[in-house]
């Protein structure tokens, strides 16, 4: 009765334990009116078809969250969609929420696309192509499923759920697909730079060419003028390859292109046959990769990209003048390291997070995380951003269990219990107690047991099989007690006398000596004996 109950004690554990994992990284970032709708979107996996809207003829590209994403419409294999994503240095797209999740099916206009969702190497191993944690998934009811010959790679389709499909399936092989920035694209790392005594700061939202220009003279700057190679890489550099608007206009007079600041158009770098002034007009010029293309104007006043500001820094400390003159810095002397306020954080990265530079500011939190900004400029994390490596957990809580919160640590299992930091992180447990075991949420309180009472059967199965164990030496005894109730000269034949129901082995040998297998045919055989002995006296 007892081993009874504790196997079905265990069995409620884990099963409370696994479906209630699931339910949280499902459903993380949600809403319960999201959660309803996502259990309301459904479609027959075996009638899955291609969408059926026009596929746009040129890429869209946007920014969610830090990272960029790249739209293809055109409809290719996996494979190919991987390869090609590759080739930009970028990476089929992975999904880490349900924001993120949204943002793509608008992304991709509902069209059913390529995601980085692979079971290729390992059947129901699910994995991004990045190896990331996975800490969302979205599958459509019933899937993934490996229906038909194979299903091996994940879609994303236009009512926001997921499904697999694979190579020998026959329907719907190729699909247009999103490439993501394998770097994520955080403020908190470079995004200012000094070069050639001017001062540039890149901005991740997106702008239209007006807007940009705009933003830049609102902050005392101006958008990006190049008048070399060398700044030219530079730039490029210090804006990860993305596109960027450039104050290259030939709005006033087509075909004349100038400088939004008045100076020498005396360095271009365009792109193959551009400025080509496609379409019904192209008037403003962005920097794509390394070369140049017309873009925006009457043909998409509407274009939203990257954009670079810059201004005068004379002292190439990566403070612009005019904000080394508001507060009382020496524009002509390098002094990032100092710390004007005396709070102890240096003026360079007081500047860089958006933090002021004239007053102590050094136990505001305005990332509400629990860290003040001292605290996060002596970790190296952002005072701006609560997860500043972006793996689920805030940077507090990884501080307190002694993780590492410029790291990916989610998947690690810091005190060896078998249970992730991630899901010691949402359960709000002890990732440094190895007794203190997150069992979720139950309704009963006997579901709370211990971990050590999960390792019993473990340790049993151990002991058993290095032939120590308990259920090794009551086997053996079962064996040697058969062995001496029939006298049979092993375990096998002891087997048989009790399987034939004979007294014993002396009986089961005359039994079988006549060819018969069960005690009631040897009975009947000794009666017929008998009667023949009778009738023959």
């Amino acid at each position: 009765m007892i081993k009874k109950l504790l196997v079905f004690l265990i069995i409620i554990n884990l099963g409370s334990f696994f479906s209630n994992n699931e339910f949280i990284l499902l459903n993380s970032n949600q809403t319960g009116s999201e959660n309803d709708k996502l259990l309301v979107h459904s479609f027959n996996d075996q009638m899955y078809k291609p969408s059926s809207q026009s596929i746009p003829t040129q890429s869209s590209e946007e920014f969610f969250n830090f990272s960029l994403y790249q739209f293809f419409p055109n409809s290719v294999t996996w494979q190919q969609a991987k390869l090609h994503c590759e080739d930009l240095q970028l990476n089929l797209v992975t999904i880490s929420s349900t924001e993120e999740n949204f943002f793509l099916t608008n992304l991709a206009e509902g069209r059913d696309i390529w995601i980085g969702f692979t079971d290729e190497e390992n059947e129901g191993n699910w994995q991004w192509v990045t190896e990331e944690p996975i800490i969302y998934t979205n599958w459509n009811e019933g899937q993934p499923d490996d229906w038909g010959d194979g299903e091996d790679h994940a879609v994303l389709g236009g009512e926001e759920l997921w499904n697999d499909i694979g190579p020998l399936q026959g329907l719907n092989q190729e699909n247009p697909y999103i490439c993501e920035s394998q770097q994520s694209l955080n403020d908190t790392q470079l995004s200012t730079g000094s070069f050639n005594s001017s001062y540039y700061r890149v901005f991740y939202t997106p702008m239209t060419w007006e807007q940009a220009k705009i933003n830049c003279e609102d902050l005392q700057m101006h958008l990006v003028t190049i008048t070399s190679p060398e700044e030219n890489l530079f730039l490029n550099n210090l804006a990860k390859y993305t596109t960027i608007w450039l104050g290259l206009t030939d709005e006033d007079n087509e075909g004349k292109w100038v400088w939004i600041t008045g100076e020498l158009l005396v360095y271009t770098n365009w792109d193959g046959d551009e400025p080509n002034d496609s379409g019904i007009g192209e008037d403003y010029a962005e920097m794509f990769g390394s070369g140049w293309n017309d873009n925006g104007g009457p043909a998409d006043y509407e274009l939203k990209i990257l954009s670079v500001c810059e201004s005068k820094d004379s002292d190439q400390d990566e403070i612009p003048d005019h904000i080394e003159v508001q507060i009382g810095l020496d524009p002509y002397k390098n002094d990032t390291n100092e710390d004007l306020d005396g709070d102890d954080m240096p003026n360079l990265w007081e500047y860089e997070m958006g933090l002021n530079l004239t007053i102590n500011d050094a136990a505001d939190d305005p990332d509400q995380d629990g860290l003040s900004n001292l605290e996060e400029y002596e970790l190296g994390t952002s005072p701006r951003v609560r997860d500043t490596d972006q793996d689920g957990m805030d940077d507090q809580w990884e501080v307190e269990m002694n993780l590492n919160p410029l790291k990916n640590d989610a998947e690690d299992d810091k005190d060896g219990d078998l249970i992730s930091n991630l899901v010691e992180y949402t359960q709000k447990s002890n990732a440094n107690n190895f007794w203190n075991v997150p069992f979720l949420k139950s309704e009963f309180p006997f579901i709370y047991l211990s971990l050590p009472l999960l390792l019993i059967p473990v340790i049993l199965a151990t002991f058993s099989v290095m032939g120590g164990g308990l259920g090794f030496v009551i086997k053996n005894n079962k064996r040697r007690r058969l062995i001496e109730d029939t006298n049979a000269p092993d375990y096998e034949t002891a087997l048989l006398v009790k399987k034939g129901k004979f007294f014993d082995y002396e009986e089961f040998k005359l039994a079988k000596e006549m060819n018969i297998t069960t005690v009631e045919d040897y009975k009947l055989a000794l009666e017929l004996k008998e009667l023949e002995k009778e009738f023959r006296d």
